[in-house]
């Protein structure tokens, strides 16, 4: 079954999976607009930004964030940053 991203809005498969190196890394991500930068910012890999913020997307298949230059929060990634608001 494929979730879309009304589910994370309600938080009720997401909500589980939130833990602080994966909002860590999805904020850096979102305000660095890049793995390399927000890896920088951490003192971590970029492959492990992307590993923190890949396991939950494929677990609920949904994208937290578009890859590209910038990387920006998909609709589902902004629910997942505003619920720990």
């Amino acid at each position: 079954m494929k979730t879309n991203y009304l589910d994370f809005i309600s938080l009720r498969i997401f909500k589980p999976m939130l833990d602080y190196a994966l909002l860590a890394a999805l904020t850096a991500v979102v305000r660095e607009g890049s793995l390399e930068r927000a890896a920088c910012s951490l003192h971590v890999t970029p492959s492990a930004i992307s590993q923190r913020i890949r396991l939950p997307e494929e677990r609920v298949g949904c994208l937290l964030v578009v890859r590209g230059q910038p990387c920006v929060a998909t609709p589902a990634g902004t629910a997942a940053l505003c619920s720990e608001c």
